[in-house]
């Protein structure tokens, strides 16, 4: 996939180190910046690519993929120089499993990866699946925990999650705590989440009736 990205900003009230007038020990926007080439936006394509699966098993749904993003490596400047955007990785993966008619658990990673920073996300839930049909479309209630780290570096926060299965929709509330150094500076406060994801109807044919004759 590829898209034109626009940034801009507002240059008014902006002040940079060439105005600073030592007569007055001040910054003075009314002196030149010095940056004849800076600009107020930029314009760029961005192209990504990635690829996902997913297979059925006996008890298991196994699900995964993986991205790049930004592969054509575009320039990311105002003021005319190089500053190229680096790629950035994305793994994801998970598996269901159906412990009985009425349980699963779906243990799950994902994994980023840009610019020497990085992070990894694992985590577990176990859900409820409810008799079908009833009044609501409701096929499952879950509940999960996990972690944000990464690899060879110390961890960030614990999260905790809850949601709810209809036919194609899922609802879901995430709030995270940080138990890092961070820990002071947000005092233990995390952060809600809510997503909704839709998922449509398959264009695949599940079963073909051939019209025939019968004598």
């Amino acid at each position: 996939q590829g898209g034109l990205v626009n940034k801009r900003y507002n240059p008014n009230g902006m002040t940079l180190p060439g105005q600073y007038d030592r007569e007055i020990g001040q910054f003075n926007p009314a002196l030149p910046t010095g940056e004849s080439s800076l600009g107020d936006q930029i314009f760029y394509f961005d192209m990504g690519l990635g690829l996902a699966g997913k297979k059925q098993l006996p008890n298991w749904i196994l699900n995964g993929g993986l991205a790049f993003f930004h592969v054509n490596v575009p320039n990311e400047s105002f003021i005319g120089s190089k500053n190229r955007l680096p790629v950035r990785t994305v793994f994801h993966f998970d598996a269901r499993h159906e412990l009985n008619e009425k349980v699963f658990i779906k243990p799950q990673v994902n994994y980023m990866y840009h610019a020497k920073a990085q992070e990894f996300l694992p985590a577990i839930i176990t859900g409820l699946k409810l008799p079908q049909p009833n009044a609501n479309d409701l096929r499952a209630l879950w509940i999960g925990i996990g972690m944000r780290t990464g690899i060879n570096r110390n961890g960030d926060a614990v999260f905790a999650m809850l949601g709810a299965d209809f036919n194609h929709l899922s609802v879901g509330i995430n709030y995270d705590v940080n138990y890092s150094g961070l820990s002071t500076a947000t005092n233990n406060r995390g952060a809600l989440e809510i997503a909704v994801v839709y998922t449509s109807l398959s264009t695949l044919l599940k079963k073909i009736n051939l019209p025939c004759d019968r004598y």
